[in-house]
């Protein structure tokens, strides 16, 4: 069924010149970080949320500078030439004549530029203040807003305030409201009889399903992972003609965006995209197989009255090396880790592999240690925004920060940082985070392995343990 037609005129923007009729192209987007911090808080401070739309965003912006561009086809200009019409025959008089672009359009190098600086500045004039460290939130004594592009969510403390917003933002440009948060970027997000919020994504988990043709068959899976893969040149070739490369672009979003569960299993995926084999194709439908029974769950906020920003973070030592892939030098490579939770929720996870060779356990554990402060540093002074904005107190007065490491060398290491004979190389790179550790910022805490809920990103876990740490971290 065919809901409306749609077209759009577009200019040719490959034929722009930089530095004549276009200079900034760069145009942020709001990182997830920010907005599940934000839904967090929302619950937290008892929020009212709104979300908005831009109307054909990108044309409700001014042209920055004056840009020609041919008639299109099947128009012609009008006998005073002060306007278009649409012709079915070709007109000599068009190429007598330009068009002239007055407002920013699709199709231009910096119309996604232009589009975020006109919002931003109307923000501004409305009293918002761009945060330090996320160019796409907006921050008043009185709300928030997050911009992706032409999709807003609004967070503040009463409906008056947010609908006293969305009508001034209604005088600069044509938008629609939608009611309070429901959907945002292809994920559903709703409050639950508890009063918490659950994200999900059974639309893309089904098209997933689907594009592998796995609908119809009932096998299913209670863990995403069972082995550490190879690249395995000598296996046995694909049997299917599914495209691998598009399942692991969409299962790298749904991994990213509301399934931390499957991280581990969907990057070790990713790295055979060029040349897969029968292993890496069964590894890809056991994941769908794990999703179809879980398809209709994500994540649960659920938050604590234990407000700090702590992190958990793990490292597989070497775990692809086996005799078989001596000569491979990525099989000796480690993986490391890390979730980064607010209130015992999730707010950022990683897996990955290092990018150097680790030469022992606690050098592996001590180096993802490393890598995850990189995430939590920038994150702790984000939080501190979002929480004056909203006027609640995380913490002490100077928000503090545990990072949970089940290696106890890692831990001495972290928190007494001497030159040791087989640790010494270890500088500058790996040892910045030690100045939050001496302010009592951030402390470093040994934790069982059982508990460690980094775990997860690390490794393909059994049943008995994959199901415990899932329910530890997605709340089900």
């Amino acid at each position: 069924m065919v809901l409306k037609y749609k077209a759009r005129l577009c200019p040719h923007g490959g034929k722009q010149i930089e530095g004549e009729n276009f200079w900034g192209t760069y145009a942020p987007v709001v990182n997830w970080r920010t907005v599940r911090l934000a839904l967090i808080l929302s619950l937290l401070g008892n929020l009212k949320s709104r979300q908005i739309d831009y109307v054909n965003a990108y044309t409700q912006a001014p042209a920055d500078c004056d840009i020609f561009m041919a008639i299109p086809a099947g128009f012609s200009v009008t006998n005073d030439g002060s306007a278009l019409e649409f012709s079915r025959t070709p007109s000599t008089k068009n190429s007598l004549y330009v068009l002239r672009i007055k407002k920013n359009m699709y199709g231009l190098k910096q119309a996604g530029n232009n589009w975020f600086d006109s919002l931003k500045a109307s923000l501004i004039h409305l009293g918002f203040r761009q945060s330090d460290y996320d160019p796409c939130l907006f921050i008043r004594c009185n709300c928030l807003i997050l911009v992706y592009v032409d999709d807003c969510l609004i967070f503040g403390k009463s409906d008056k305030t947010l609908d006293n917003v969305i009508t001034a933002l209604d005088n600069d440009f044509v938008l629609t409201s939608q009611g309070s948060v429901g959907a945002y970027l292809g994920i559903d997000i709703k409050r639950t009889p508890h009063g918490y919020i659950e994200l999900t994504q059974t639309g893309l988990i089904n098209k997933i399903i689907t594009a592998c043709g796995l609908q119809d068959q009932s096998d299913e899976h209670t863990i995403p992972a069972t082995t550490i893969l190879t690249a395995d040149p000598s296996g046995p070739p694909r049997e299917h003609h599914w495209n691998y490369r598009s399942l692991i672009g969409m299962l790298n979003y749904l991994a990213s965006s509301t399934r931390p569960d499957i991280a581990f299993a969907i990057h070790q995926c990713a790295r055979f995209t060029t040349t897969p084999r029968r292993i890496h194709e069964l590894a890809i439908c056991q994941i769908i197989r794990y999703l179809k029974a879980t398809k209709d769950k994500g994540y649960i906020l659920h938050p604590t009255t234990h407000l700090n920003l702590d992190c958990y973070v793990n490292a597989d030592f070497a775990g692809a090396w086996t005799s078989s892939t001596a000569e491979d030098p990525s099989s000796v490579k480690s993986r490391p880790g890390h979730a980064i939770t607010f209130a015992a929720c999730p707010v950022l996870w990683c897996s990955k592999l290092q990018t150097e060779v680790a030469l022992s356990t606690t050098g592996a554990e001590y180096i993802a240690l490393s890598q995850s402060t990189r995430d939590l540093i920038p994150m702790r002074n984000l939080l501190q925004e979002l929480s004056t904005a909203t006027k609640l107190i995380v913490g002490s007065t100077n928000a503090h920060s545990t990072m949970y490491e089940d290696n106890k060398g890692c831990v001495e290491l972290a928190t007494a940082p001497r030159m040791r004979p087989r640790t010494c190389h270890k500088g500058l790179k790996y040892h910045h985070f030690c100045s939050h550790v001496d302010l009592g910022l951030i402390t470093i805490q040994w934790i069982d392995t059982k508990n460690q809920l980094a775990d997860i990103f690390t490794k393909p876990l059994p049943a008995s343990s994959f199901l415990p740490l899932r329910q530890a971290l997605l709340g089900w």
